[in-house]
């Protein structure tokens, strides 16, 4: 998977290490560059992020691509995992906190913040 300047996330068949071939393109997904792109092969979850600060979760297969939520958040995102349950992503923000969110609530708890002390659980 590949993200572009435009928002568009292009899904490539690797197995050909000669030259990739491109399986699917989802256009301009995310208004803006995407930064992050994380996958989880156990539930077939995709999870993007892009400069305009959202978080989209889709759905993937070979015959169909689905969004299933899309997560404005209230910074820029700088990492994002799918938890291997597919039902919790980690997000690190650009202004320092890590986060967890379910996906099916947008519920979001708060891990860490740079600029407090550590988290009891991690004294």
């Amino acid at each position: 998977m590949s993200g572009h300047e435009n928002g568009t996330i292009c899904i490539w068949d690797a197995t050909s290490f000669i030259k990739p071939v491109l399986l699917k393109e989802l256009k301009r997904s995310h208004n803006g560059p995407l930064r992050v792109i994380a996958y989880n092969g156990l539930k077939n979850l995709v999870a993007t992020a892009g400069k305009d600060s959202c978080i989209m979760v889709w759905k993937y297969s070979a015959d169909k691509t689905e969004l299933l939520k899309k997560i404005k958040t209230n910074s820029t995102i700088q990492g994002l995992l799918i938890l291997p349950e597919g039902n919790e992503l980690i997000v690190t923000l650009g202004n320092g906190e890590l986060v967890t969110i379910d996906i099916a609530s947008e519920k979001t708890n708060l891990v860490f913040a740079s600029e407090k002390s550590k988290p009891s659980s991690l004294k």
